[in-house]
């Protein structure tokens, strides 16, 4: 069985350690262990809004994608500018 240690150190400007956390635990299995990382997170400060995982490198999320394009893949992309970012400069010669 793996064993996980996970420390935060919180310093001030000149280096000295105001604040340590620890957590050390033992898991087998990913889910677990991602919630042992998310509690330790939490417990350094950092506030998460969901849960944590793995995915894979290319993935696409394409959640709420049918309620913003009702006609699927098949509708059609406005590709068009909506504002110049190029303004013509004249050079007297």
């Amino acid at each position: 069985m793996p064993k996980f240690t996970l420390i935060a150190e919180h310093t001030d400007f000149t280096g000295v350690t105001l604040q340590k956390n620890t957590l050390e635990f033992n898991e087998d299995y990913i889910g677990d262990i991602l919630d042992n990382i998310k509690q330790f997170l939490q417990g350094t400060g950092f506030t998460i809004d969901g849960t944590l995982d793995i995915v894979q490198d290319d993935f696409i999320d394409f959640t709420g994608y049918e309620k913003a394009h009702p006609k699927g893949f098949d509708e059609p992309t406005d590709y068009s500018v909506k504002q110049n970012f190029y303004k013509e400069v004249k050079i007297n010669d």
